[in-house]
């Protein structure tokens, strides 16, 4: 069997099980790509139409179903074993923000199965090589997400791509700090978590920094920890000596900013979301945490801009409840900031006027 279809074949066979469509109908641009499918259905470049639409319009079931079929009709069309792994690490990032950290979705998997099916074919192409790292850090394989953003950063020159670069320089030093002695004390602490025994799991985190300073994770476990305790501003001193060190961290930066909220500190709080925000502009959550700061701090038409902005970026079925929360306080904002129209005829006398 040649090499593309020996690859098609095994990507057919971990994908029989295909994942269950989104809820609703596919947008009508869907349904045209869907019929160019059906009128050439050799033709790989359809498949990628398709696929970067519904993956625009966060319908990533939908993209990976059609690059399935794509994979297997066609033998050499190795774009679509990229396009796949990417569709897979956008679900699995959805899935970890619902579940929470304790539970990486098992579809990161997936996402690296089909970077190294696309490795194996074009391996003159280094993209692959930054999203099976992302891909292997959400399973939680540090050593093999290292490797990879190392050898990434190695071989990647272009200069378009030098955020890419950054960025996996920046993992690098995370992934890096957090191979230090204080991993032992970590899971000690984890321990201590998950029987609720949160002041003696910070003891624990605190002696796990003491011995690895440069672990971001630590630093994180010891912020959530003080958050279970509602002691929200340690939580927040915690998240911020993250993101001192690291001024990348982006989870640090989310982290501190919801916890500065918590502790009244509302000002620091925007400045904190804005930081996140530089560096996920598209992640639709902050913007929903950023409206109720800016709307307690009374700055109506920040809250007004960032609530608008929630309501067009949140697209996963799951948060709609918060849209539908959004849109009641946006009604309510937008409210305020129309002027009033006068009920009476206006006061030419020069006399300021009593309420009557």
């Amino acid at each position: 069997m040649p090499t593309f279809a020996r690859i098609a074949w095994f990507a057919s066979t971990l994908l029989v099980a295909a994942p269950a469509f989104a809820a609703g109908a596919a947008p009508d641009d869907l349904d045209v790509f869907a019929q160019a499918i059906a009128a050439s259905p050799g033709d790989a470049k359809a498949y990628e139409n398709y696929a970067l639409a519904a993956m625009k319009a966060k319908r990533n079931d939908e993209a990976i179903v059609k690059l399935k079929q794509g994979v297997a009709r066609i033998d050499d069309f190795a774009r679509g074993y990229y396009l796949m792994a990417v569709a897979y690490r956008n679900r699995a990032t959805a899935d970890d923000a619902v579940k929470g950290a304790t539970q990486p979705s098992p579809l990161w998997a997936d996402a690296a199965t089909f970077y190294r099916c696309y490795i194996v074919l074009r391996p003159q192409e280094f993209n692959s090589y930054f999203g099976l790292a992302k891909s292997l850090q959400g399973m939680g394989d540090k050593a093999g997400a290292l490797a990879n953003f190392k050898k990434y950063v190695s071989l990647e020159k272009t200069p378009q791509n030098q955020k890419f670069t950054d960025d996996a320089k920046a993992q690098i030093a995370l992934l890096e700090g957090s191979a230090g002695g204080g991993d032992d004390l970590k899971k000690q602490g984890d321990k201590l978590v998950a029987e609720k025994k949160f002041e003696e799991a910070a003891a624990v985190y605190r002696k796990a920094i003491e011995a690895d300073p440069k672990n971001l994770e630590v630093r994180t476990a010891l912020g959530n920890t003080y958050f279970a305790l509602k002691r929200f501003s340690d939580a927040a001193q915690a998240f911020k000596d993250a993101v001192t060190q690291n001024p990348k961290y982006d989870l640090g930066w989310y982290n501190l900013a919801y916890a500065l909220r918590k502790a009244d500190r509302k000002a620091e709080s925007v400045d904190a979301y804005k930081a996140y925000l530089k560096l996920k502009p598209d992640d639709p959550d902050p913007y929903y945490g950023l409206a109720k700061t800016l709307k307690d701090l009374g700055d109506v038409a920040g809250a007004v801009a960032a609530y608008r902005t929630y309501i067009e970026k949140e697209k996963r079925p799951e948060e709609q409840k918060y849209v539908e929360k959004a849109k009641v306080e946006l009604s309510a904002l937008e409210a305020q900031l129309k002027p009033a129209t006068p009920s009476a005829a206006p006061n030419t006398s020069g006399k300021i006027s009593d309420d009557k």
